[in-house]
């Protein structure tokens, strides 16, 4: 009987792992990981809030909905830039920047939404702490509510994608 280390160092070259030096490429895993975690987390919530007959989750349900549209995000907006830095090639640069200028924007008006909804969201509740005359008006006009705060979001950081193009030139 032969010594099987011993065939295995003389016939086969040692095999080594690279070693990753940039931690920002574990938060890139690590963001992505909890992404996916909110990613389903924020579907079954908007799922259910949806669904619900209570109305005055509306805000919340948008809430949601516009947080699950992040948690998609994180991975071709912050993990594939941190990637791209990394590894420094120039392929995955070119693709980044092919599609960032719009997903970047797209992100900054969600999350403009998201706080503008937040923002319904209190005011609904303190209207109803306060028993103020005004919360009938409120209650029916959520949706108009709501897309307002949208387009206020689209007009506040929509102009975000143009400072991008014109950067790049």
């Amino acid at each position: 009987m032969t010594d099987s280390g011993a065939l295995l160092s003389d016939n086969v070259p040692e095999c080594t792992v690279p070693e990753i030096s940039d931690p920002r490429l574990y938060m890139a895993v690590g963001g992505t990981s909890l992404s996916v975690i909110s990613l389903f987390c924020n579907s079954l919530i908007a799922i259910v809030l949806i669904r619900s007959s209570h109305t005055h989750f509306f805000f919340f349900a948008l809430l949601a909905i516009s947080d699950t549209f992040l948690s998609v995000m994180y991975g071709p907006v912050i993990a594939m830039e941190i990637i791209k830095d990394v590894f420094r090639e120039l392929w995955l640069t070119r693709i980044f920047w092919s599609y960032m200028p719009s997903l970047l924007t797209a992100c900054n008006i969600s999350m403009t939404f998201s706080t503008f909804l937040i923002i319904l969201a209190t005011t609904e509740r303190f209207m109803i702490t306060i028993k103020s005359e005004r919360l009938r008006w409120f209650r029916t006009h959520r949706g108009f509510l709501a897309g307002c705060a949208l387009v206020l979001a689209v007009l506040l950081k929509g102009g975000m994608f143009w400072e991008f193009v014109n950067q790049q030139k």
